[in-house]
């Protein structure tokens, strides 16, 4: 029996549910430190960024559309200008089998 429940699907159910308890352990365990940004510090980032750029508006760089401000940056989210394709090394179908342990 655990919390109440015999049934291990219920058992199985009701830790998958944890995870989505901000502050638990399980929470903290599956997403590390972007466990911190629940939806309210989302939306306070938000509105940060609004300011932002609503106040970038009123200056000559924002007139002129230079130097736009930047966002808080979001756990999960890569940054625009960060590419992840074409870059790393090479290797042959030979060193490919040899590094996997094939040969």
């Amino acid at each position: 029996m655990y919390m109440g429940r015999e049934n291990p699907y219920e058992v199985a159910l009701y830790v998958y549910d944890c995870q989505y308890i901000e502050g638990s352990a399980l929470h903290r365990a599956l997403l590390g430190d972007d466990s911190d940004w629940n939806t309210t510090n989302q939306l306070l980032a938000m509105v940060a960024d609004h300011l932002a750029v609503a106040n970038w508006f009123q200056t000559k760089d924002g007139q002129k559309g230079k130097n736009r401000p930047k966002q808080i940056p979001r756990p999960g989210v890569r940054d625009e200008e960060e590419t992840t394709y074409g870059k790393g090394t090479k290797m042959s179908m030979a060193e490919a089998k040899e590094w996997l342990g094939w040969k």
